[in-house]
């Protein structure tokens, strides 16, 4: 399992895609992203940093603003779960020591990720500055699968 990574991806394109293709991934792929940069060439132009929900592209499907400077200092947590039957896909985040009740705090995208994905998939975390200066650490990480049981009729051939 794997998929082909770009032999070239410039600064903004996370490692995952080349300048060549329109901004779309050239494999099935969904990110979460919480982006503190700006790229005029996808990133949407009516908000700054943000966090988004994209699917097979750098442009978000979906996303909210995120004042990332209000919490340069702080410990934030962040949720990924995805809702099988509803299609609902969501993220929620928040942080050690600072809150705003201004500030948004989760995000969420209908889709069928059976559609989108294949059947194995890999999941990993990608943290860039660019050229700027940052310091990013992902502290740890868990992953739960929670089965839930679907109403089945019985078939019964007498």
């Amino acid at each position: 399992m794997g998929a082909p990574l770009p032999a070239y991806t410039p600064t903004g394109f996370l490692g995952l895609f080349g300048p060549d293709v329109d901004y779309k991934s050239s494999f099935d792929l969904v990110h979460i992203e919480f982006d503190t940069y700006s790229n005029p060439g996808w990133d949407p132009s009516d908000v700054g940093s943000h966090v988004g929900i994209n699917n097979n592209s750098l442009e978000s499907s979906n996303y909210t603003s995120w004042n990332a400077s209000l919490h340069s200092q702080d410990i934030g947590h962040a949720r990924v779960s995805y809702d099988s039957i509803n299609k609902n896909l969501s993220v929620t985040w928040g942080y050690e020591l600072t809150t705003s009740g201004k500030e948004s705090s989760s995000l969420s995208y209908i889709i069928d990720l059976a559609k989108v994905l294949p059947s194995e998939v890999m999941l990993g975390f990608i943290a860039a500055a660019g050229a700027n200066k940052g310091n990013i650490d992902s502290c740890h990480g868990s992953l739960v699968q929670v089965w839930t049981p679907r109403m089945v009729t019985a078939r019964q051939d007498w």
